[in-house]
């Protein structure tokens, strides 16, 4: 598994999954299919975090699992860390002095205020995890309000920020849109492309949920974590394809 981190310093685009479900065996078949990361969805999916410790070791062994947790909350925050978590997307990050307190909740003092006690992330990553963690994990808030777009520059300038999640459906919706995960309106492009040369500007990563269709614009947009596969979408696209396939070969 190839960290995050090292794919940005070298130029590449880091390409994720995506699960909504929480059943390991998907959270497995999905981090072995090769993706850069899986995304664990504990703000709109069924991960919990009674879940989550089992998941993220379903991830690890191919994967960087990421968890996107349901609020800004130090003490979620913590836990989905301590379970092995290599990084988590913050939802709903407006400012500055939000964005200041994710990074605080995901480092260790002198340089946060993370609670210590890693007991599963010590198993996972090794014994030394204490003394590595700040350089382990990543602290991703998530861009998708008008408010949150008004003050990229300045929530991506914080110290500890590593990259920018976009949420392209909340945002569309602040932004007087249908929520959609695409649109041709030019607010909407323009907002991306706001947040992208911010990203840029502070050397840290710009994210964005997507999809394996959208993936070669969002690139060209500047985005360099990109999610493509979302487990409920391939699901149903596959299943659907077979069906159509097998019924077809029935009428023929």
């Amino acid at each position: 598994m190839i960290a995050l981190r090292d794919t940005w310093a070298a130029g590449g685009t880091a390409w994720g999954g995506w699960l909504l479900g929480a059943d390991p065996l998907t959270a497995m078949t999905t981090a072995f299919a090769g993706f850069d990361y899986v995304g664990l969805d504990v703000q709109h999916g069924a991960p919990s975090a009674e879940s989550v410790p089992g998941l993220v070791t379903a991830v690890l062994p191919w994967s960087a699992p990421l968890v996107r947790v349901s609020s800004n909350d130090a003490a979620e925050i913590g836990q989905v860390l301590d379970a092995g978590a290599l990084g988590v997307i913050v939802p709903m990050v407006e400012t500055a002095e939000e964005a200041r307190a994710a990074v605080a909740a995901c480092r260790y003092p002198p340089t946060g205020g993370r609670s210590f006690g890693p007991a599963r992330a010590r198993l996972l990553h090794g014994a030394d995890y204490a003394t590595r963690a700040d350089e382990l994990v990543l602290c991703l808030p998530m861009i998708e309000t008008a408010r949150g777009l008004a003050n990229a520059d300045e929530i991506l300038g914080v110290p500890g920020v590593d990259g920018v999640y976009v949420g392209p459906a909340d945002l569309s919706l602040g932004l007087g849109l249908r929520p959609l995960l695409d649109q041709d309106a030019a607010v909407f492009t323009d907002a991306l492309t706001t947040i992208t040369a911010a990203a840029r500007r502070h050397g840290v990563a710009a994210g964005v949920h997507a999809s394996a269709a959208l993936a070669a614009t969002r690139q060209e947009q500047g985005f360099t974590m990109i999610t493509v596969g979302i487990d409920q979408t391939v699901l149903a696209e596959g299943l659907r394809a077979a069906l159509d396939r097998s019924r077809s070969a029935g009428e023929a």
